[in-house]
């Protein structure tokens, strides 16, 4: 089954990126592409639901099964295809973008890659095309903002096929965060978040550091400070109870907190935000 939908260039030229064409193939086992450099003019991304498939890239063939995905830079010679015995459920998408944008991600060059979140990747894929099959030039916002919303998605749940595979590691930490996240008054030790997540204490900080950008405590004092600005600004709460609510027992060491983070109290800063 091949469905592959071209998109009218956009009427407003402002988008910072824009898809020119989406595609889904499955049980199609002759797919094959062999694009010479300077060929194709759009960014091309390929990922991988399910089944088997290759690319060739600088003479070295590489293996790619569900989970998996290739990018490709505008002009860049491609060769890629679905294994016959066991064809690849796949999706895709071409788009143009703003080339200062794709640089800031290090995306100027072909990338292969293993991937977290099918479910995901098919939902926003599902969406494009349910714009598609009523398209009015009122949705092009909407369609950039799905290609955006993809690219971010791949950038914070991928690594390169040539890493070793810490895919599971970070859908651990990321499930840790969350709940912190959900139960900032809860009493967050390091000793419980790793227990929680089966690592080593010292593994479990090296990698939460690693993958969040903060130690686990920095992070149970920012995920605690968000929620208290949206206690002063969505209710009347008296101070000492928001302090209580988010998990501080000394309601005057909550204010120095908050006003480090900050640079304001809670009072002034509920003051501030509850009229916008």
């Amino acid at each position: 089954m091949r469905r592959n939908i071209f998109i009218p260039p956009p009427t407003f030229k402002h988008h910072l990126l824009y898809p020119v064409g989406i595609g889904h193939y499955y049980n199609f086992p002759t797919h094959r592409e062999n694009r010479e450099s300077g060929f194709l003019p759009e960014y091309n991304l390929h990922l991988v639901l399910r089944g088997r498939g290759y690319v060739i890239h600088e003479g070295e063939r590489l293996d790619l099964t569900g989970g998996c995905g290739f990018f490709y830079p505008p002009k860049e010679q491609q060769q890629y295809g679905s294994d016959e015995d066991d064809p690849w459920e796949i999706c895709f998408v071409h788009f143009t973008a703003v080339a200062p944008l794709l640089s800031m991600w290090k995306l100027d060059t072909p990338s292969f890659f293993r991937f977290a979140g099918i479910q995901y990747v098919q939902r926003i894929f599902s969406d494009m095309f349910e714009l598609m099959d009523a398209f009015k030039t009122g949705i092009e916002p909407h369609l950039s903002s799905l290609v955006y919303e993809l690219i971010l998605f791949l950038l914070k749940n991928s690594e390169s096929l040539k890493n070793t595979n810490t895919l599971d590691h970070k859908e651990i930490i990321h499930g840790i965060a969350d709940k912190i996240h959900d139960k900032p008054d809860f009493h967050w030790t390091t000793e419980h978040m790793a227990e929680l997540s089966g690592y080593s204490l010292y593994h479990f900080i090296r990698l939460f550091q690693k993958i969040i950008g903060l130690k686990p405590n920095e992070y149970v004092k920012v995920s605690r400070l968000s929620a208290a600005k949206n206690l002063l600004i969505s209710t009347e709460l008296p101070i000492f109870e928001i302090a209580e609510n988010i998990g501080f027992s000394n309601t005057s060491y909550f204010i120095k907190v908050f006003r480090e983070w900050t640079g304001f109290s809670p009072q002034v800063y509920r003051s501030i935000y509850k009229q916008v």
